[in-house]
This record gives C-alpha cells, sequence and structure tokens, in this order.
C-alpha cells in the first residue's frame, strides 16, 4: 500500500535548536493574548450588529409558535443590550485566556462539582453548546489548528494543548459568550438561538485568526515546522491529545476512545515534541478490541481510519481478505450496463463484508456507504452525477479496502477522483444537464473504472487524466463565455468610474437658486447619461450632454421678458437631448413623466414672470450669481467604496473569480453563484449560474447582501469532504 507522507513532519532535533527565553516567551503570550481578545471582539461585535437581521427572518418563517418566540426575543436581547454583550464577552474570554494558559481550566467555575444531581436544564445546555462547538471546529482547517496548539503549547512552556483546550479553543470562545448571556438572565431557547445564529460568524473569524496568529508565531521562530504528535494520557489535565488529522473534514471522534480502544496508545510523549512511540502493532490491537463488538473500539478504529498521522508513521493496517475481494470483483462485474447503486447493493456489500471480511473490513465498508449515502442526499449535486457517482460505490469499497487511507488523506487516488468530479458537478456554472458533455463524459470514465480495476490504484490516475481532459473542454466554453461577460464588465466598471467625474462636473453647474426638483434628477440619472455618453461616443458626448446640464440650470432660473425668445428656440433641442439621454439611461417612463412635468411647470412660471416683471430677471440672477457657492454632494453621490464592517469588507477583498456564493430567496432556498469576474478596482462583481444567470453587481449592493445575511460565502468542501466530517463528528452512525 502506498501512502503519501505527512507534510508538517519535521525533525525532533531541529525543534531545539534555538529555545525561547522566557522573556520572550511571556513578551509573545501577551501578543497573541492581545491578537486574540482583540480580533475576536470585534468579530462578536459585528456579528452582533447582523444577527438581528438574520433571527428576524428565521422567526418568519418558523412555524413553530415557541421556537418563533424564542428567536423574537434573541433579537430583543441583542438589541438591547449590545454593548453590555460585547464588553462582558470580551472580560470573560480574556480570563478563560489566562487560565487556559497557565493550565487552570475555567470549568470549576462554572460546572457543578461532586456527586451532586445536575438539572436537567443543564445538561440540555451543555449538549447544545457541544453540538454548536462541535460544527464551528468542523469548519476549520486542521493544519492551522494543529500550529495554534504546538505553537501556543510552547509559549506556555509546556507540551501541546488538547484539541479542545488550547486557549483560542472554539469551546473557550462559546463559554465566554455562555456565561456572557447568563449574566442577562437569558432563557435556555434565547440562549441556545443566539448563539446558533453566532456560530457562523465566529467560526468564519476563527479560521482566519488561526492563521494570523500560526504566521505571526512562524515569522518569530516559534516551531517553524511541526511533527505530528500521536495521542497523550487523556487522564491528566495538563496532557495535550495527539494532533488534528491534516484534512478539514476529519475531525470529531473523542481522543480518548483511541487511547481506551488500544493499550499502551495514551502513554505520555515528553515534553520533547518528538514523535510518541506506537504499539508495536496498533492495528492488531484494534482489531481484537473490533471483534469485541464493542462501540468505543468502533470509533476509535473510525478515528485511527481517519489520522493520517498514523498512516505516515509507517503502520500497515491488515490486508483485505482475499475471499472478500474476490466476492467484491464479482459485484463489480455485473455493475456495468448503466446499473446503479441503491439500497439493495449496500445491503450485498454489507453482507459480503460481515460474512468474508475482517471487523476492519466491515467498519471500512460500512463507513464508505455512510460516505455515499451523503452523497446521494446532498442537494449540492445534480442528480445526473450523483447517478454516475453511485455507480462507483462497489469500486471506492475496494479501493479503501486494498488502501484504508482513504478515510485520512484527499491524496489516497480514487478519494482524489471523487472529489475532482464533486467539485466539478457542484459548481453553479457548470452544464450539468442530462445530456451535457461533462455528464456524459463523466459516465464514460465510470464505465472504464468498473471495467478496468481489478486492484492497482494506478487506474485511477488515468481515470484523473480522463477527467482532466473532459474539463478541459468544459473550461474552453466557459472562457468564451466569461469573455463576452468580461467585455460587458469593463464597459460598465468604466462607466461607474465616469460617474465619478459626472457628478463633480454637474455639482459645479448647479446655481443656489437650481429648483429641488431639477438638482434631484441631475444628481440621480444625469451621471449615467454623461458616463455612457464617454464610453460609447467619446469626449464630444460627454461635452454635449455638460451642455444639456447647462441649457437645464439656465432654462428654470429667473428670465428678463427680452430673454423669452431666446428660452423658446432653445427649448425643443433642449428636451429632445434630455429624451435622449434618459433613453440611454433606461430610464421608466413613470419617471420621465414626473420630470417633464415639472420641468413644464418650471418653464411656465419663469415665462409667466419675466412677462409680469419686465426687465428684472436679469438683476435676480445677477444677485443669486454672486453668492453662489459649490452645493455640498448629495448623499446619492456617494462613492461605490462606501464604509462597510470590517468582516464584510474582508470577504469582499477575498472574493476571487470561480468563489463560490450561497444566495438566499425569497421562498427561504438557497442558490449556488459562482463569481465569475471581478473589477480590477473590486467595485464591480459578475455572479453566473448556468445557463440562465449572468448578473453584475455592483460593490455596495453586495456588502449589503453580506451584511443582510442574504449571500455568505458557500463552503468549499466536496460532498466526500463533508461526509467524512460528518461520519468523523458523530452525526453519522456506521451501521451496525
Amino acid at each position: 500500500m502506498s501512502v503519501a507522507p505527512v507534510e508538517t513532519a519535521r525533525d525532533t532535533d531541529e525543534q531545539h535548536d534555538a529555545p525561547i527565553e522566557p522573556a520572550r516567551r511571556s513578551e509573545l503570550l501577551q501578543d497573541c493574548q492581545g491578537l486574540v481578545v482583540t480580533r475576536l471582539s470585534t468579530a462578536i461585535s459585528d456579528a452582533l450588529k447582523r444577527v438581528g437581521d438574520e433571527l428576524t427572518s428565521l422567526a418568519l418563517r418558523n412555524r413553530d409558535r415557541e421556537t418563533q418566540q424564542a428567536l423574537l426575543d434573541a433579537v430583543t436581547l441583542v438589541r438591547r443590550h449590545h454593548e453590555d454583550i460585547e464588553r462582558s464577552f470580551r472580560e470573560l474570554f480574556a480570563d478563560i485566556f489566562v487560565s487556559r494558559v497557565h493550565g487552570q481550566g475555567e470549568a470549576a467555575a462554572s460546572s457543578p462539582t461532586g456527586l451532586a444531581l445536575v438539572d436537567d436544564s443543564v445538561i440540555e445546555e451543555k449538549i447544545a453548546i457541544d453540538r454548536i462547538v462541535q460544527r464551528a471546529r468542523s469548519k476549520l482547517d486542521p493544519d492551522e489548528v494543529l500550529g495554534v496548539r504546538a505553537r501556543l503549547g510552547v509559549l506556555a512552556a509546556g507540551d501541546w494543548f488538547e484539541e479542545a483546550r488550547h486557549p483560542a479553543a472554539p469551546e473557550a470562545v462559546f463559554e465566554a459568550l455562555r456565561r456572557t448571556l447568563a449574566q442577562l438572565d437569558a432563557d435556555a431557547g434565547v440562549r441556545d438561538a443566539l448563539l446558533d445564529a453566532l456560530e457562523p460568524h465566529v467560526s468564519s473569524n476563527l479560521g482566519d485568526l488561526y492563521a494570523t496568529l500560526n504566521e505571526r508565531l512562524r515569522s518569530n521562530h516559534v516551531l517553524p515546522r511541526i511533527r505530528p504528535r500521536l495521542v497523550t494520557s487523556a487522564s491528566s489535565p495538563g496532557a495535550h491529545a495527539r494532533p488534528e488529522p491534516l484534512d478539514a473534514a476529519l475531525q470529531g471522534f473523542d481522543a480518548g476512545a483511541v487511547a481506551a480502544a488500544v493499550p499502551g496508545l495514551g502513554a505520555s510523549a515528553g515534553p520533547d515534541l518528538g514523535a510518541d512511540p506506537l504499539p508495536a502493532d496498533p492495528f492488531a490491537a484494534l482489531m481484537a478490541r473490533l471483534a469485541e463488538g464493542s462501540s468505543p473500539a468502533r470509533q476509535a478504529a473510525a478515528r485511527l481510519l481517519a489520522d493520517p498521522a498514523i498512516f505516515a508513521a509507517g503502520n500497515e493496517p491488515p490486508a483485505v481478505e482475499p475471499e472478500l475481494l474476490q466476492s467484491l470483483n464479482r459485484i463489480q462485474s455485473g455493475a456495468g450496463g448503466g446499473g446503479a447503486g441503491g439500497p439493495k447493493l449496500v445491503s450485498e456489500l454489507l453482507e459480503q463484508s460481515r460474512s468474508k471480511g475482517s471487523s476492519l473490513d466491515q467498519l471500512t465498508v460500512e463507513i464508505v456507504s455512510l460516505v455515499f449515502d451523503h452523497i446521494y442526499a446532498d442537494r449540492r449535486l445534480p442528480d445526473a452525477v450523483k447517478q454516475q457517482l453511485l455507480r462507483l460505490q462497489v469500486v471506492a469499497v475496494k479501493a479503501a479496502l486494498i488502501d484504508r487511507s482513504f478515510f485520512a488523506t484527499r491524496r489516497h487516488p480514487m478519494r482524489r477522483l471523487l472529489d475532482d468530479v464533486c467539485r466539478a458537478a457542484s459548481d453553479p456554472d457548470a452544464d450539468v444537464g442530462p445530456d451535457s458533455a461533462l455528464v456524459a463524459g463523466v459516465a464514460e470514465i465510470v464505465d472504464w473504472l468498473i471495467a478496468s480495476f481489478e486492484s492497482e490504484l494506478s487506474v485511477f490516475e488515468d481515470a484523473a487524466m480522463r477527467l482532466e481532459l473532459l474539463l478541459s473542454i468544459e473550461g474552453q466554453r466557459r472562457a468564451e463565455r466569461d469573455s463576452a461577460l468580461a467585455r460587458q464588465a469593463e464597459r460598465l466598471e468604466a462607466i461607474a468610474v465616469s460617474q465619478e467625474s459626472a457628478r463633480a462636473e454637474i455639482s459645479a453647474r448647479l446655481a443656489d437658486d437650481t429648483p429641488v426638483f431639477l438638482v434631484e434628477f441631475l444628481e440621480r440619472w444625469w451621471p449615467k447619461v454623461l458616463a455612457t455618453a464617454r464610453v460609447e461616443d467619446g469626449d464630444l458626448a460627454w461635452n454635449d450632454a455638460l451642455a444639456c446640464v447647462e441649457g437645464l440650470v439656465w432654462s428654470v432660473a429667473p428670465k428678463a421678458s427680452e430673454e423669452i425668445p431666446k428660452l423658446a428656440s432653445l427649448l425643443p433641442k433642449l428636451i429632445g437631448q434630455v429624451k435622449s439621454g434618459l433613453n440611454r439611461a433606461a430610464v421608466d417612463n413613470a419617471e420621465k413623466e414626473r420630470f417633464f412635468n415639472e420641468l413644464l411647470g418650471r418653464h411656465t412660471e419663469v415665462i409667466q414672470r419675466a412677462k409680469s416683471e419686465p426687465g428684472h430677471g436679469s438683476s435676480r440672477r445677477a444677485a443669486a450669481s454672486a453668492g453662489r457657492s459649490r452645493p455640498a454632494a448629495s448623499p446619492r453621490t456617494a462613492s461605490p467604496q462606501d464604509p462597510v464592517t470590517p468582516a464584510v469588507a474582508r470577504w469582499l477583498g477575498d472574493l476571487r473569480r470561480g468563489d463560490s456564493l450561497e444566495l438566499l430567496e425569497s421562498d427561504g432556498s438557497r442558490r449556488l453563484l459562482r463569481v465569475s469576474w471581478v473589477s480590477p478596482t473590486r467595485r464591480l462583481f459578475i455572479l453566473t449560474r448556468f445557463p440562465e444567470v449572468a448578473r453584475p453587481i455592483e460593490r455596495a449592493e453586495l456588502a449589503r447582501w453580506f451584511e443582510t445575511g442574504r449571500a455568505r460565502l458557500a463552503d468549499a468542501q466536496t460532498s466526500v469532504e463533508r461526509a467524512i466530517g460528518a461520519i468523523a463528528a458523530g452525526e453519522m452512525t456506521a451501521r451496525a
């Protein structure tokens, strides 16, 4: 079996070349504490500004009266106590951070001790918070979590922190939030609703924070590289558990279950951050326990299968039973010709693994079948692609039995192929119709794998090359479409830039006595007219549109009687220019009619006054001109780069072509859209979905979508990654 090495490994001796002086260690810890507390406090503050709208939207959609009331009460709590929550969280989290650094723990301050009976509500609250914490942890990059645990552990003059015990762990954040809400005497339902709403905001900021923290410590020569560790004693409060798997989807099993299931696996590793000694044959020990059928042993086995450190350490799991492999070959030979997986196939696979395989073989088959259950239930994948992937179930089972690192690393060739197909098919801009080239190509690859795969995993490398060729053809189709979209977007971007100059030019031509209706009209519509004229027809058209502004302003100013003939001769041409400009700006007919009615009324008034007060128009206009000053910009002239919250600014700044967004529709469903173009100034984006959507959206509008929760970044994990993450987190249980 070929297993790729763990990329974060480094020699133990290298880690102690430059010990950190106590004073320097204390200084770095203070710096980390300031960074973590400030960033998370800011994140909570920003989140509190947004969760009100999110909770209100949930309440309106919820039909359960009790839940609806809890959501609305949570909104009231946030609005009344925003500052109190922010201040209390900062203080409590800072205390928890310090206590964890010094190994004191915060549990004693908030949990009952001794043998006293615990109220059911306390247990329910702990379960609810554990669920939220688990959800948050599943979204974090395990490499970054591993770095924080190890580097902060070194600074604390100890060993690696346990997964749930490092000072910036999700457990610490939500414990501070729990205590904060307890101080406000919020009901349990209100607390749960608010913590649920805050979790996505906390999770997204934790990921960025861990990356920043690791980079800062690496730059200060704190463990520039890290060797993965095995499990240490789970019974000692100061002991640190083995590191997270490197795959973001493989988290959540209780590390203590592994230590309990495998004798010797929980031995202390000592303080030198070197690799822990493994039992002589950890897989043999697990096999013995699996034969007993105990639940902890099965959980430990699943954790072991999902841990790249175990495989990288050179431990070879038992080979698949030959009789089981032969049986699977027979099932695979009958799976061609368009046949798909289903309950009958799953039952047959499980039956074969029970009758002809080892306990570990059986568990492997069970977990692979759960992965395919998750693929089948994933709404992001089109049905046509799901049908093809389900046909690969027998192939995937064989590949996972032959190389059991399927669950531990994305580099497993079968898993990498599944990930690539899922990633391509879930792209909102992909043509995944039943008769599309992509679906037909995937079907051909599946047919070829079913016919070709026996025991050599290199066949999946060939399949990956076929898929890459297929996706390159699909990419050419997209490139042509994207090129046309880019030309359209560049035009819109040029218009947006020109509008800023247009606003300034219009403002300079307004007079103090220009009627409000004309000021509002010019500031609202004419910048687009000017900008479109410049982009499409050049500077001459721009100058003509500016002359139209000057003509409109002059036409509504007070007149002398001798100026009436000039006004009469000017108006037909002026009105024609205005109509042409409004058509160019695509102004609706009702708006045009309202404006022209007001303009006609003003012109009538000007003419009547000129006739009734002959000779006074010029003097009044001169007096008005003498006191003229450039008017302040209207609120409508705000730049597209209006300030937004730091979190939204970060999301907008990080958006790249090819990213996917989830857009909340009015019926409560979410639709995936692809970011197909981003302007150099990041003030204009184009969102697409094949075949019907190609929408340009300005930065300000997209920011509002993020602020209100209508838009969010789509989960970048594939269906397979989410499936394995759900299994590892205990959300999906292996079949008994």
